[in-house]
């Protein structure tokens, strides 16, 4: 599996670390996205509760993304 790690990393000059930070980043802005879905659906029901943990949750992500963001430029440019 290095093998084909090394390979993978030479072949698309994108290091399995700066890859892992994209994937993440990638499914932190899609809950995120998701989630403004479900604040819909509980805006609709009127779930205030609901509401409030989507909000929390989507706040949550959006200060991952954030730490993550500089983190992968820099994993990028070495």
């Amino acid at each position: 599996m290095e093998d084909v790690n090394q390979n993978a990393q030479q072949i698309t000059g994108v290091s399995n670390v700066a890859y892992d930070l994209m994937s993440v980043l990638q499914n932190f802005l899609e809950a995120m996205s998701a989630i403004e879905v479900y604040k819909e659906d509980a805006e609709e029901a009127n779930d205030q509760e609901l509401l409030e943990l989507f909000n929390r949750i989507q706040s949550d992500l959006g200060s991952y993304v954030e730490d993550l963001k500089p983190l992968l430029v820099s994993r990028l440019q070495s």
